[in-house]
Formats: C-alpha cells, sequence, structure tokens
C-alpha cells in the first residue's frame, strides 16, 4: 500500500503526500523519518492543502532543535484563515504566547472562539482559561467557568481517539475497541 501512496504523492495527489507525511511523522507502518514527513508536508501544505499545512506546522513546533515557530505560524494561520479549527487553535497558541508571531491575545482569543464554535474541545479549554486570567479579553470568571465546566463534561475524548487509533495500528484490535468504546460513552460517536 506504501507504494502505491507514494506513486499518487509522486503525481502529486496531495492526500497522498499528506497521509505519507503522517505515516513518516509517526512511524504507521513505515520508518519514522521527520525530514520526509516534513518534505511530504511541505509539498500539501504549499498547494493549499489545510491538513497538511498544521500537519507541517505541528512538525515545525515538535521541539526539534530546528523548529521554526515562525513559518509554523505561517501555516497554521493559513489554515486558519481557510476556517480551520485546529488551525485556528494552533495559531491562537503560538498569537497569545508570542512564539513565532508578535504576542497579540485579542487575536489569539478571536481565533479561540472560532474554533470553539467548531467544537474543538482543547480550544474549549484553551479559551476558558484565557478567560479566568483575563488574556485576550476582560476577565470573567462565570464565562470561564462555563466553557471549563464544557471541557470537563467531555472529558479525555480526543486521547482516548488517538490511544484507539494507536492500538488499531499495532494491530491490538481488543484494545482499539476499549478505547472507541470509551470515547463513545463519553458521548463522541
Amino acid at each position: 500500500a506504501v507504494q502505491y501512496l507514494y506513486q499518487a504523492a509522486r503525481q502529486g495527489h496531495v492526500e497522498a503526500q499528506y497521509n505519507l507525511g503522517v505515516m513518516r511523522a509517526y512511524g504507521h507502518g513505515i520508518e519514522r523519518d521527520r525530514g520526509e514527513s516534513i518534505r511530504l508536508f511541505r509539498e500539501a501544505a504549499d498547494k493549499g492543502y489545510v491538513a497538511a499545512q498544521n500537519g507541517l506546522a505541528l512538525s515545525l513546533t515538535d521541539g526539534s532543535p530546528d523548529n521554526n515557530f515562525t513559518e509554523a505560524f505561517g501555516y497554521f494561520n493559513k489554515s486558519a484563515q481557510s476556517g480551520n479549527a485546529d488551525g485556528l487553535y494552533n495559531a491562537a497558541l503560538l498569537l497569545r504566547d508570542g512564539r513565532g508571531v508578535e504576542k497579540d491575545e485579542a487575536l489569539a482569543y478571536k481565533y479561540m472562539v472560532q474554533a470553539v464554535r467548531q467544537d474543538h474541545q482543547t480550544a474549549r479549554l484553551a479559551l476558558g482559561w484565557m478567560l479566568l486570567e483575563g488574556k485576550g479579553v476582560t476577565k470573567s470568571c462565570p464565562e470561564a467557568v462555563g466553557y471549563l465546566k464544557a471541557a470537563a463534561e467531555r472529558g479525555r475524548w480526543g486521547m482516548l481517539l488517538r490511544d484507539g487509533l494507536e492500538a488499531y495500528l499495532s494491530g491490538d484490535i481488543g484494545a482499539s475497541l476499549e478505547k472507541y468504546e470509551a470515547a463513545a460513552e463519553l458521548g463522541y460517536e
């Protein structure tokens, strides 16, 4: 299957480039190769593929010695301008903290609100903290509690989904089903 993905990627198919980028980034089914992953993400991202813009930007902020937060913000922001919830959330984090871009808590708040409107759970949690601390917005404990409560009620479903995928990819179908069932019990179906 990998050879067919590479064939499609060489022909310019952005989904194949992105999927191979993910596979190389995390070592799913093939050897982990950060450099190759970044190259593949960049090819698809530069063609406007939003998921690849996020993948590339995440790779550029992964704690490696050659991280480039300025370039990462550019790709997160492109994704955000497309209305992508992950792009909005990730660009907001860099704006809030002034990493790779001039600190702009007001714009970070605006982006977080837009991500939450798309039901981005991690953005909901971050927005609650921004309201609690008054970052980019006037402090509002009642609003903060509302967002934080909503985030807490959803639990750790994102991690459960990721763990379920990891178990499935490693061939442990039983553990995968267990994680997906736990996520479903939290209301994520």
